[in-house]
C-alpha cells in the first residue's frame, strides 16, 4: 500500500530545502555565471557524506573543500570563485542538512564549563569583509614601514590549488607563494613576472611583509569562523573556532 506520510511533498530533500544566498563577493569575479554572487546552495546530506569518505582516501582536507564545494551549488566551475565564499557555501550547506544551523559544545577554558551551542547560518555569523556590488576586484593599503601604496586582491580557487599542488623541492614558502598571488601592483606599478614580485618581498621590512599576509586575511570576503562567547558560569570571555576540519568533513 502507498506510504502514508505527513510530509506534504515526496519531492527530493535536495530541492526542497536547497536556499539561495548572496556571497559576501557579490560575485565580482564571476559576474556572468553569479551575477550580483547570487547562488543556489544545496544541503549537505547522506550522498556527500559518502562522496567525502571516498574521495579522503586520495585528496587531502586542505583540497577536498574545492571539490565537495562544487557539488553543493549551481555553479559547475569555481576557478575563479573567491576562497572565502567556498567556506561560506560550505557553511551554509552543512547548516542546511540541519534545519539552517550548526550544533556544537563550547567549554569556557577558564573553569571548564561545557554548554550546547546552536547558530543559524548564515544570519548569526560575522560577515566579513563583504565587497560592494561596484568592487573592483583590489583593495590598496600602505605599508606601515616602507609607506608603499600596495594593491592587493582576495585570493581565488585558482590561486590557493596552485599554492597547495607546489612542488615538494619548492623554495618558495607557501605563504610567500600566496602573496605573490594577491600582489596586483605597487605605487600603481605592477610586476612583470611573479619573480619580480617575490624579489619585491623578500626586500621590504619583515613587519611589512606580516602586515600584508595580515590584510589579506582581513580583507579576504568570508563567513566569521570565530565565534565569541561569555561563559555562563564564571563570566569569563572566549573564542570558539569553527574549524572545517576532518570533525567538519564526516
Amino acid at each position: 500500500m502507498p506510504i502514508k506520510s505527513n510530509l506534504q511533498s515526496l519531492a527530493p530533500a535536495r530541492e526542497k530545502f536547497k536556499k539561495e544566498i548572496t556571497l559576501l563577493s557579490h560575485g565580482y569575479s564571476m559576474r556572468e555565471k553569479i551575477p550580483d554572487g547570487k547562488v543556489t546552495v544545496y544541503p549537505w546530506d547522506q550522498s556527500i557524506d559518502e562522496w567525502v569518505i571516498k574521495a579522503l582516501r586520495k585528496t587531502s582536507v586542505e583540497q577536498i573543500s574545492f571539490e565537495v564545494v562544487k557539488k553543493l551549488v549551481n555553479v559547475n566551475n569555481v576557478d575563479a570563485m573567491p576562497v572565502g565564499d567556498v567556506v561560506t557555501i560550505l557553511l551554509v550547506a552543512r547548516a542546511l542538512a540541519r534545519d539552517s544551523s550548526l550544533h556544537y559544545n563550547s567549554t569556557c577554558p577558564h573553569c571548564n564549563h561545557s554548554e550546547p551551542v546552536t547558530l543559524l547560518v548564515p544570519d548569526h555569523l560575522e560577515k566579513v569583509a563583504e565587497k560592494s556590488a561596484d568592487y573592483v576586484g583590489f583593495d590598496e593599503i600602505t605599508l606601515p614601514v616602507c609607506k608603499d601604496k600596495i594593491r592587493i586582491r582576495p585570493l581565488l580557487v585558482r590561486d590557493e590549488i596552485g599554492v597547495l599542488e607546489r612542488p615538494d623541492n619548492s623554495t618558495v614558502s607557501k605563504k610567500m607563494m600566496r602573496a605573490v598571488a594577491a600582489l596586483v601592483a605597487v605605487n600603481e606599478t605592477q610586476p612583470d613576472t611573479a619573480d619580480e614580485a617575490i624579489q619585491y618581498f623578500n626586500a621590504i621590512p619583515p613587519a611589512d611583509f606580516s602586515y600584508i599576509t595580515e590584510m589579506m586575511e582581513k580583507l579576504t570576503p568570508h563567513l566569521g569562523t570565530e565565534v565569541k562567547h561569555k561563559c555562563v558560569s564564571c563570566q569569563g570571555e572566549y573564542s570558539h573556532d569553527l574549524n572545517l576540519d576532518n570533525d567538519f568533513f564526516r
